[in-house]
């Protein structure tokens, strides 16, 4: 993988919607923003809670395991960066902890024969830069 091309396809981590869950993965640790109002999670990060319009959002740690709710096996690159990956695994996780959010994130160290509905998996993070590492999720043996 062509680190500098993914580096530049990436957000803006210091953007400061989005830092704390940028800052949240340097330290190994999946953050998702939080309506102390309405108790709810969300994802993506907004100013105001997309439920009950408040501007009450904090950020919360997830311990990083979930389960698979879908997933697909990609064939052709969606973007060059992505050619030497092929076939690559992309999966929807949902949270026990963090309820009501799915969060789209690739699949490793696994083949296609090991990925399931339901599986169990659990967050690493894949380093691309000083300041940048993407959550990546594998699924947990005998799981």
């Amino acid at each position: 993988m062509d680190r500098k091309y993914i580096e530049n396809i990436l957000p803006d981590i210091d953007d400061e919607l989005f830092a704390p869950f940028w800052d949240g993965t340097r330290q190994g640790e999946l953050k998702f923003p939080y309506c102390t109002s309405c108790k709810r999670f969300h994802w993506y990060p907004r100013y105001r809670c997309p439920f009950c319009g408040s501007g009450t959002i904090e950020w919360v740690n997830s311990k990083g395991k979930g389960t698979i709710f879908t997933w697909t096996v990609v064939h052709r690159p969606f973007l060059e960066a992505y050619e030497n990956w092929v076939p690559y695994t992309v999966a929807l996780i949902e949270f026990d902890d963090i309820p009501g959010v799915r969060f789209v994130s690739n699949i490793v160290d696994a083949g296609t024969e090991c990925v399931s509905i339901g599986q169990t998996v659990s967050a690493v993070y894949y380093q691309i830069n000083d300041k940048t590492f993407l959550p990546m999720f594998k699924p947990e043996v005998g799981k």
